[in-house]
């Protein structure tokens, strides 16, 4: 007989109530998400739990079952809206259930979990963050965007800022502040007169669609979804991802084909618009420059040559997480300096008032040498 949980028993509610707080705080109806088992299991149970898993079975629906511990890949699920009215109708007479509409409730069971989870952090307004590969990360980082909008505002963190094209902005400026590269076997003493060897230099270039898009990049987003027939989203996920070194490709591992779902039509597109190809063509010459001072990695070739590989799209990323902790640290400085309360998110935070943005942006400055523009929006 399939196993049926005694919904009457108080402490099955009380487990229901908290595995479909979680599932609605943190999953998506339509987007699917990884999502490591050992988090899952913090909040359903675990899986040789009948309890656990028959809500696991019910919350979740397993999009990508392909993970690797060693590669750190994890399996990918989405919200099962089904499975999320019958546990509601479980918890509650059916009578409420015709008041709210399903959509709100996901939103208010999701808040109430979130608020409940990080009571403590949420109160003081005090987080604690792990950092790895250069970013911090925080549980409240996950929520979905209209539960976190919730938890802040009505945490008093109602002030939400981000930094304007964090990544294209910090890698364009890194590249102009390269100083000269010397070649190391270029000996400069009194035992070699030679004059060292340049390399490279500071990237002075002009790159017109690259500050096209720092200009106005909404209305480069807007225009590249409108010819492409794709969301603004998607264009702006295409766009960050070729700052990276992703390939517009017929390549089922390549970032633009998944993010595209291997539309054929639309790949073969942005292979030939005229911005795509301009873009891609300035991004060259940008990680050009900058190569000389990323670390150097090799491989050993059949005839015993050693040769230098391409920059990989993950040293990239970790160059761009490098420059943006950097301008991260010093805002949050400056926040703590000016007793402002905050939560950070990566290029963008929240925070209890509204920043003087001139003296944060020179702050930054004076701090990193990045120019860094700010958008504000006040949760309501």
């Amino acid at each position: 007989m399939a196993y049926q949980p005694t919904f009457s028993d108080p402490r099955v509610k009380r487990r229901i109530k908290r595995a479909l707080g979680f599932a609605c705080a943190c999953f998506s109806e339509t987007k699917e998400r990884q999502w490591s088992t050992r988090y899952i299991d913090k909040f359903f149970g675990i899986s040789s739990n009948p309890l656990s898993n028959y809500l696991r079975g019910l919350l979740l629906i397993c999009t990508d079952s392909h993970y690797s511990s060693l590669n750190h890949v994890s399996k990918k699920y989405r919200l099962n809206p089904r499975g999320v009215e019958f546990l509601i109708e479980k918890l509650l007479d059916k009578k409420h259930i015709d008041i709210y509409p399903c959509v709100l409730q996901v939103q208010e069971y999701g808040v109430e979990w979130a608020k409940e989870e990080f009571k403590q952090e949420l109160s003081t307004r005090v987080f604690k963050y792990t950092n790895k590969t250069n970013r911090n990360w925080h549980p409240l980082q996950h929520l979905r965007r209209e539960v976190k909008r919730e938890v802040f505002k009505d945490s008093n963190l109602k002030y939400q800022y981000d930094i304007q094209c964090c990544a294209p902005r910090l890698l364009l400026q890194f590249s102009q502040r390269i100083l000269e590269v010397l070649d190391p076997n270029q000996l400069v003493g009194p035992q070699n007169k030679k004059r060292p060897k340049w390399i490279q230099g500071p990237m002075d270039l002009w790159l017109p669609n690259l500050q096209a898009y720092l200009a106005d990049r909404a209305q480069v987003r807007n225009e590249l979804a409108q010819r492409a027939d794709i969301s603004v989203e998607l264009a702006k996920e295409i766009i960050n991802a070729l700052f990276a070194g992703a390939r517009i490709a017929l390549n089922e591992d390549s970032a633009i084909y998944q993010l595209l779902e291997g539309d054929i039509a639309r790949i073969h597109y942005l292979k030939q618009d005229p911005f795509i190809s301009g873009l891609r063509d300035e991004i060259k010459i940008m990680w050009d420059y900058i190569k000389p001072v990323m670390p150097k990695r090799t491989i050993t070739t059949k005839t015993g040559q050693e040769k230098r590989l391409p920059i990989s799209s993950k040293q990239k990323w970790n160059l761009y997480f490098e420059l943006e902790l950097r301008v991260l640290t010093a805002i949050t400085e400056y926040l703590n300096l000016t007793g402002n309360k905050f939560f950070t998110e990566h290029d963008g935070w929240c925070c209890e008032r509204a920043v003087d943005e001139m003296e944060l942006i020179d702050f930054v400055r004076t701090k990193t040498g990045f120019a860094i523009k700010l958008d504000l929006e006040i949760l309501k």
